[in-house]
């Protein structure tokens, strides 16, 4: 019997074709599960990471009668079966999971964990162009409050800025790694070829 949540009392009362009549009474207790389902601690990780994340606590159910039984939802982003204690996740967005525990006796718990996917930073080093010897060049666009770090430092005016100036005397290729404040990082390259002046 599902649905109780509080000791009742019921009675079943039988008439047959006669119209003579039995009962019989039953008294139903409800004891408070000590059940408790655990989906682990909230996540979070950045935008195109291959290192899945493991839902679930340690241990993921307590209480209750043992043995457990597990149903993770939803499935999306779900590596292998979703009817374990611990499964690996990698969603491509943000998601929150259930978990939903029942053990030998029919009783449940669920719980919930937030696994957070972080955009990635929008970085541009410029578009790859040819100058003259010791012609300066602006790199890269303007700053969107990420961290910058530009290589080689060769020729430039910074290798922190977002835009930094290039003056090169050789051709150079230029790399920009950007860095938010979630620590995610985006890279970006720029050719600058130098022709040489006669």
């Amino acid at each position: 019997m599902k649905g109780i949540s509080a000791t009742t009392q019921y009675e079943l009362v039988v008439t047959d074709a006669n119209g003579c009549t039995a009962n019989d009474i039953v008294l139903v207790h409800v004891v408070k599960s000590s059940l408790r389902a655990e989906a682990g601690v909230n996540k979070q990780y950045c935008h195109g990471n291959v290192t899945p994340v493991v839902l679930g606590g340690t241990p993921t159910a307590t209480g209750g009668s043992p043995v457990y039984n597990y149903a993770w939802t939803p499935a999306t982003g779900i590596i292998g079966s979703t009817s374990v204690a611990n499964p690996s996740a990698l969603p491509d967005s943000t998601t929150t999971y259930y978990v939903t525990v029942t053990d030998a006796k029919g009783c449940s718990s669920v719980d919930s964990v937030k696994i957070t996917v972080n955009p990635s930073p929008l970085v541009f080093a410029g578009r790859d162009t040819a100058v003259c010897a010791g012609q300066p060049v602006i790199l890269g666009t303007r700053n969107f409050g990420y961290n910058y770090a530009w290589s080689p430092g060769l020729y430039l005016s910074s290798t922190t800025l977002s835009n930094p100036i290039a003056t090169p005397l050789a051709t150079t290729t230029y790399t920009v790694t950007a860095t938010d404040v979630n620590g995610c990082t985006s890279t970006s390259t720029i050719t600058i070829t130098v022709r040489q002046n006669p």
